[in-house]
């Protein structure tokens, strides 16, 4: 008898046992638990109306899957989005607020106006817009410095510190300087994808004479969702033709951007010689929609209401951090009170949220009432402004007239019908079709895709340039996770920036390395700028004290497998065992 080929058939189960040992062990989920468990998971927030960050955040998640960060997208409706953003304490996600969010910051185009409140720790909501809960008091000094001077040497430099700063410390990834297309009637001029309708009084039409009856329809997606401007968060292109500030925007050139403050309710000022306050003379004849005069006292009263917490205004915590009281000399003399030097004050007597509103209409309401007001949600209070109000039909149009006792003259435009479409290409069909003269700068953005179509035809206007705008990946500095701020630089990293720039957006955008636009004074060319380096990426994350791969998971973890093991072990031995007894017996 051939004892190798004895020994072979005793053997042989053996070896069929161990391979589907071995091949359990090799599909069994040891390596894949060690190699796909996340170090750790994060929720981005994104506006279930906007394909455009729903494809920003797909490529996020690609990008920081690589790093082992699982990122979980979850889609809301705008107003439930800010309720999240803005609650007082706003914890993570899992814990009903929120971890990152992409957002667009519009500035106003000649100061830095803005940005304490959403900058520095003072901005925390609900007094400011900082709803990143930023605290570094290093960033929060340079700024607040940069603004509490007149001296423009001294603004700038402390601005460039500021900058460099804010890239070394991040509480956002900056995206881009959006590039915002606007897309209108190759004939009207003078349209404004920052200002929107803030300038219509400059609007004009070729080919038409100031005796010919002019309409322009201006397609917004939705109804305003208020009437008073002091509340204005949203519903500017609706408000702001019929209300004026104490100054206003005026475009001087589209393409570059270049933008002035002219006087409009005020006809002059000066400031103290301790800077400390503001006399402003005001224009006199000006009348309101109604035909009552406009006076100091109307002034006086906007912003002693702007001024109290009660009234919950829109711009309470940027115009409180400056201004202490205001008082009236005369009839058509104003004086403003500064807690400290406030270069950007002029600027913001421009924004539309320190509109001035009528005493002789709003006087006797109590300031907590005033939003709930009919004249902000049934029809707006009389205004100063170039357009007066006609009708609201909601869910379709809003109709202003040109005002004839406008302090600037009747504008060229007569009429303009805010017609609500929507949706971005329904709307450009009625561009198409000539329905409609102008589309709104939000939707036009939505619509880089058309517009190559577009540049062949001579009767639609395709202009704009990069916009006092910036739109970033914001962290919720309160987070567990987020508040280390190698995370959140590790984060930076990890952006695939050229991609979302020139496949996502087409090229309407520039990278930012900085909040402040980049034809700006006070901007900083030298602020560091994060490129997408995914070895970078990992450096931050293991100096913040994440690791992947996973260290390798405890034994204990593996019950089903060492089980398997033994059992197969066992009936290994017993095999072995059994054919080796019964050898021996039959060569015995």
């Amino acid at each position: 008898m051939d004892k190798r080929k004895s020994t072979n058939n005793i053997f042989l189960p053996v070896i069929t046992l161990l391979a589907i040992m071995s091949a359990y062990l090799l599909i069994s989920p040891v390596s894949a638990a060690v190699e796909g468990r996340p170090i750790f998971t994060l929720h981005i927030l994104i506006d279930s109306a906007s394909p455009l960050q729903l494809e920003i955040a797909s490529s996020l998640r690609e990008e920081f899957a690589k790093l082992g960060i699982q990122l979980e997208i979850v889609s809301m409706e705008s107003g439930a989005l800010t309720d999240r953003l803005y609650s007082e304490v706003a914890p993570s996600y899992e814990d009903g607020g929120w971890d990152l969010v992409i957002e667009t910051w519009w500035w106003w185009p000649t100061d830095y106006m803005w940005f304490i409140g959403c900058w520095t720790a003072s901005g925390w909501p609900p007094n400011g817009w900082n709803f990143m809960r930023w605290a570094d008091s290093i960033a929060d000094t340079y700024l607040v410095n940069a603004m509490s001077t007149y001296n423009e040497t001294e603004r700038i430099k402390w601005l460039h510190l500021w900058q460099e700063h804010f890239q070394e410390n991040p509480p956002a990834a900056l995206l881009y300087w959006p590039i915002i297309p606007q897309l209108c009637d190759a004939k009207l001029q003078r349209i404004d994808p920052m200002l929107w309708t803030g300038n219509a009084w400059q609007w004009y039409v070729e080919g038409k004479k100031p005796e010919d009856y002019v309409v322009v329809r201006y397609s917004v997606d939705g109804d305003p969702g208020m009437l008073n401007p002091w509340f204005m968060d949203g519903g500017y292109a609706h408000l702001e033709p019929m209300f004026s500030p104490l100054f206003r925007m005026k475009q001087v050139s589209l393409e570059p951007p270049v933008y002035e403050i002219v006087p409009e309710l005020a006809e002059s000022y000066e400031f103290s010689a301790d800077g400390l306050s503001v006399t402003i003379h005001l224009r006199h004849n000006v009348t309101w929609h109604d035909g009552a005069p406009f006076t100091a006292k109307d002034v006086v009263f906007t912003f002693e209401a702007i001024l109290d917490p009660d009234t919950g205004a829109t711009s309470y915590g940027d115009f409180s951090e400056f201004v202490n009281s205001v008082h009236m000399l005369d009839n058509f003399t104003v004086v403003l009170n500064l807690k400290k030097p406030a270069p950007h004050l002029i600027s913001m007597l421009s924004a539309g949220g320190l509109s001035i509103l009528p005493y002789h209409v709003l006087g006797n309401i109590p300031h907590s009432e005033l939003r709930t007001h009919e004249t902000n949600t049934v029809a707006p209070a009389p205004g100063t402004g170039p357009y007066k109000f006609v009708k609201w039909v909601k869910g379709q149009y809003m109709e202003l007239e040109a005002f004839d006792n406008y302090w600037r003259g009747r504008p060229f435009v007569d009429k303009i019908i805010l017609q609500v479409i929507p949706d971005p290409v329904t709307a450009l069909q009625a561009l198409k079709n000539h329905e409609i003269d102008a589309i709104h700068p939000s939707q036009c953005q939505q619509l880089i895709n058309e517009i190559p179509a577009l540049k062949g035809r001579t009767d639609i206007a395709v202009r704009g340039g990069i916009v006092p705008a910036v739109t970033f990946l914001a962290f919720n500095n309160n987070h567990t996770i987020l508040a280390n701020p190698y995370v959140r630089k590790a984060l930076c990293y990890a952006i695939p920036y050229e991609h979302i720039i020139n496949d996502l957006l087409k090229g309407y955008a520039k990278q930012a390395n900085s909040p402040v636009p980049p034809y700006w004074f006070g901007y900083d060319s030298n602020a560091p700028i994060y490129t997408h380096n995914l070895e970078l990426a990992k450096y931050y994350l293991e100096k913040a004290g994440y690791h992947y791969p996973l260290p390798t998971t405890p034994l204990s973890a593996y019950t089903t497998e060492i089980s398997a093991i033994a059992i197969c072990t066992f009936v290994v031995g017993f095999s072995v065992g059994y054919f080796a007894m019964k050898r021996r017996i039959k060569t015995t």
